[in-house]
């Protein structure tokens, strides 16, 4: 969302923040850098769980903050809040943002501390030039595919040419 508005982009990829990448590529090896999605994820703590020999699904309940997973919750918070921060902030010194909306389809108490540890990686970094942008919590949750996939068609045969709209405005403005 720009200006209130869903943005797709020329080629429908504006919104696909999981393939930002994580680092500069190495032209030694043509290595490409990992991306947010492949640290970020909350599939990644699913696996660190599973590989621990514990029900993955406790990320999605208050397990993820109780012994045994909690160890490797903290493991992955802090791997994720430094990926999250490097995106925010690469995003901040492209969009100026105002605020950015810190949400997961994980326990409210994980996201919660989600977004505490995102905003100490935020404060590794110099916003000289640039005013880093409010964190807010979000509140779709897990039902956020579900709404975003549901309002996807309805938004692309309903809504209206914001862009015509404005354009019929400048022309009827009278002319001082």
């Amino acid at each position: 969302m720009l200006n209130s508005a869903l943005r797709g982009g020329v080629h429908g990829n504006a919104g696909a923040i999981g393939s930002m990448p994580l680092a500069l590529s190495d032209a030694t090896t043509n290595a490409a850098p990992p991306q947010l999605l492949n640290i970020a994820s909350l599939f990644n703590l699913e696996l660190s769980y599973t590989a621990a020999g514990l029900e993955a699904g406790a990320c999605y309940d208050a397990r993820a903050m109780q012994a045994p997973w909690l160890e490797h919750t903290q493991a992955w918070l802090a791997q994720a809040a430094q990926a999250i921060a490097l995106t925010v902030i690469g995003a901040n010194c492209l969009l100026d943002l105002d605020s950015v909306i810190v949400d997961a389809s994980a326990h409210p108490l994980l996201r919660e501390r989600l977004q505490t540890a995102i905003d100490a990686a935020l404060g590794g970094y110099s916003w000289e030039g640039v005013r880093r942008p409010a964190l807010q919590a979000g509140t779709v949750g897990a039902d956020a595919r579900a709404i975003g996939a549901a309002l996807l068609p309805l938004h692309a045969n309903f809504a209206p040419d914001r862009e015509l709209f404005l354009k019929i405005l400048r022309v009827a403005a009278p002319a001082h």
